[in-house]
Formats: C-alpha cells, structure tokens, sequence
C-alpha cells in the first residue's frame, strides 16, 4: 500500500486538479508541486511508521500530479499543433524515463546510505526546483509576447528557458 499509495493519489486527483489548472493557472501548480514534492520527501525521510509513510506518500502524488499536469497543460499551450505529439513525447518520455530509472538509483542510494537518504535528496533537489522554477516563470511572462511556431523553437526555446528546471526536475525523480 504504501508503494501504491502515489499512484492512488494521482488516480484520484488527476481530474480535479486539470480543473483547477483551468481556475487558477498551470504556472501556479508547476512551481506548487515541486514544493509540496520536497515537503511531502522530508515527511518521508522522517516518516517512523507505515501509516505516516502512505500519508506522506498519497501527499507526494498529489504534488507530482500537480507538477505533471500543469507540464503538459504548458506544452501543449506553447507547440503548435504540427509538433504537439513530438513535444508531448519529449515531456512524457523524460518522465517515464525518470519513472524507470529512479527506483533502480534510489535503490542504489538506500543501499549505500538507508532507507531513508533517497527520499532526503529528492527533497534538496525538489526544494532546488522551486526557486529556478519561479524565475523561469518570471523569464516566460518577460517573453510572453514571442510566438512559437515550430518544434525546433517551441521544443527547444522552452528546454534552453527552462533547462534547469527541467533538468533539475527530471533528475529528482530519477530518485524517487
């Protein structure tokens, strides 16, 4: 339970959160859930039972869908609809690719240092996103008038705007 109770989470918020990106923003929840990524990974790290393990956990998902869905809400909004696929799939793909990789490094990381010491460098890293992240959101309302018409600007203007973050992002969860 305590492995799934992300993915419960993510299930059960996914929709309600999409709506709320639509009510308040998505730049708001991509800088929120970073945030609540690190607080929920400390809360993790110090976690003593179980039950404050799937607590911390079920938070974790929501933070994660909130930084998911607000990514993609951001990509699809600046691709134009000839490269949205190829954009969508870069996003997707990095995070998958995190998916995939991070247990197996977390692993590696829990065998060396505890249990515990992945979840303590995701949340450093995760805390590390939310300032980069917030000045890219100043950089990209500074340039909101540029207009992007291919993949080649849309995919890469936004990866060398924002390559700290998403570089920064992306190996976070490389961990978890």
């Amino acid at each position: 339970m305590a492995v799934s109770a992300t993915s419960l989470s993510q299930v059960l918020l996914d929709i309600p959160l999409g709506l709320a990106i639509d009510r308040i923003g998505r730049k708001q929840l991509i800088i929120l859930g970073p945030a609540i990524l690190a607080i929920s990974s400390i809360a993790i790290f110090y976690s003593t039972n179980i039950w404050e393990l799937i607590i911390c956990r079920l938070i974790f998902g929501l933070g994660f869908s909130m930084w998911s869905i607000a990514n993609h809400v951001s990509i699809g909004s600046t691709s134009s609809p000839k490269h949205l696929g190829k954009a969508m799939s870069v996003l997707g793909g990095t995070q998958r690719l995190g998916i995939l990789v991070g247990p197996v490094l977390g692993g590696f990381v829990a065998a060396l240092y505890g249990f515990h010491s992945p979840f303590g460098i995701f949340a450093i890293l995760s805390a590390l996103a939310v300032p980069i992240l917030f000045a890219g959101r100043m950089t990209f309302l500074k340039r909101n008038s540029q207009v992007i018409d291919d993949v080649r600007s849309s995919i890469f203007s936004a990866i060398r705007m924002d390559r700290k973050r998403i570089w920064i992002s992306s190996s976070a969860f490389f961990l978890t």
